[in-house]
Parts: structure tokens; C-alpha cells; sequence
């Protein structure tokens, strides 16, 4: 969808500000390389916690994600203790 793709690079662009000129974090920094990887891992597991078709399948998405945001959680901290 052209419009929703159209938001999505808004808000992209708009964080992507913040993040580089009020958190000093760069698109090359080992931060935002992590959380980007983190985040994609998260939105992957997030979408397989939607279709699953079992209890274990379920459980086990979900606490790969809870994971993950716990890692996410922990980069965020370390960014924000630096500034």
C-alpha cells in the first residue's frame, strides 16, 4: 500500500533524526546495527506468535521475542546511560 509505505519512511526519517541528533546514535554504529537486527528478529517472531497453530509453536515465539525485547531493552539503556 503506496500510502502506508508512505508513513512508514515518515516516521523512519523522523527517528532516524532523533537518533542521530539528539542520541548521537548513527545508522553505522554497533547500537543501531543491534537494535535494527533485534527489531527485525522481534517483528519476525511477533508474526509467528499470529499464525501459530499450536501451544509449544506459541510459547516458544513468544519467549523468543520476550528475549529479544530484553536485549532491545538493555542496548536502549546503554545508549541512554552514554548521553
Amino acid at each position: 500500500d503506496p500510502t502506508k509505505l508512505s508513513n512508514v519512511k515518515k516516521e523512519y526519517e523522523y527517528l532516524l533524526n532523533i537518533g542521530v541528533n539528539n542520541l548521537g546514535v548513527s545508522v553505522d554504529s554497533d547500537e543501531y546495527q543491534e537494535l535494527l537486527s533485534l527489531n527485525k528478529k522481534i517483528w519476525d517472531s511477533e508474526d509467528m506468535v499470529r499464525v501459530a497453530t499450536n501451544d509449544v509453536d506459541y510459547l516458544n515465539q513468544t519467549k523468543i521475542s520476550h528475549e529479544n525485547k530484553e536485549k532491545r531493552y538493555k542496548i536502549k539503556q546503554k545508549i541512554n546511560k552514554q548521553k
